[in-house]
């Protein structure tokens, strides 16, 4: 299910379809995990392919990054960072996060819509 609010939407889809409930997606906080990887890679100027990272929970603005997890070919950053993701985070890198948040918004801003915007 890619239509908003995918979270809804896509649990009732699957209580109408019957169908189990491996067989009904939302891209969901997938879209987000793949402007978070993208965003990242930009930020470090590297390979997206070799970006790691996945955001959880609901889709937008209550989604949480999985700081433990954002790896850059299998080098934590949180190794290298310890408060990565924290308020006391010297590099602000929640400020990515936000970008992935607000990218909806600058959609919206540009075309006054999110049809296929994912």
């Amino acid at each position: 299910i890619a239509s908003n609010p995918v979270d809804i939407l896509t649990y009732v889809t699957w209580k109408i379809s019957g169908l189990p409930k491996h067989r009904v997606i939302g891209s969901g906080t997938n879209l987000d995990s793949a402007r978070f990887r993208y965003l990242l890679s930009e930020r470090l100027a590297v390979a997206s392919t070799s970006s790691h990272g996945y955001i959880i929970g609901e889709h937008g603005d209550s989604s949480v990054p999985v700081w433990s997890g954002v790896n850059l070919a299998g080098v934590r950053l949180s190794d290298i960072n310890p408060k990565i993701g924290s308020d006391s985070d010297p590099e602000n890198w929640k400020a990515l996060h936000q970008e992935v948040v607000n990218s909806a918004y600058e959609v919206i801003k540009l075309k006054g819509y999110t049809s296929w915007a994912i």
